[in-house]
């Protein structure tokens, strides 16, 4: 019975250290993955995905696009450091009280750079955004407002659908 008994232990050790290491790598590893950490295919979130689906329906021309590419490859070198910082605050946040103590003077020094680091990625990001308007002409302008009202109107209609849903499988428990 003692055997039985440790070789279950064993087991069961054995399958919660698995899913706790299965959790932190996603189990889906590479670009274009989705899991834990794992942003889809650009490693990016929201709005990004969406406005660069918008541009590729503009009819850049060649040498629109080398100047789009040229500008996103800017500001992702120029971000590199931001994106760390933030990265670096994560781990600084997650490794703090881990020890039973909470120290608020330095979560709030944390939270004040990663605040800091937050608006500089803003900053940056309309920057780039505004370098990318630049770029199309008045045309162009024009169809990315239009696809972009029709985009958010989409989404709208989307959300208000799924209120619905939920309202109904609400008043149905």
């Amino acid at each position: 019975m003692k055997k039985l008994t440790v070789a279950f232990l064993a087991i069961a050790i054995t399958a919660v250290g698995a899913v706790f290491v299965f959790a932190q790598s996603g189990g889906n590893d590479g670009p274009g993955k989705r899991g834990f950490g794992h942003h889809g295919k650009f490693g990016k979130r929201g709005g990004g995905m969406m406005e660069g689906r918008l541009f590729r329906q503009l009819d850049l021309t060649d040498v629109q696009k080398e100047q789009m590419k040229a500008i996103r490859t800017a500001a992702r070198e120029e971000s590199k450091g931001l994106r760390t910082s933030l990265m670096d605050n994560h781990k600084k946040l997650a490794e703090l009280g881990t020890d039973g103590n909470f120290d608020q003077a330095a979560v709030e020094a944390i939270a004040s750079q990663q605040a800091e680091v937050h608006k500089q990625m803003i900053i940056q990001r309309e920057k780039v955004k505004a370098q990318m308007f630049g770029v199309l002409t008045p045309e162009q302008k024009a169809k990315f407002t239009e696809l972009k009202e029709a985009f958010n109107q989409k989404m709208q209609e989307r959300m208000e659908q799924r209120k619905a849903r939920f309202s109904e499988k609400k008043a149905d428990q």
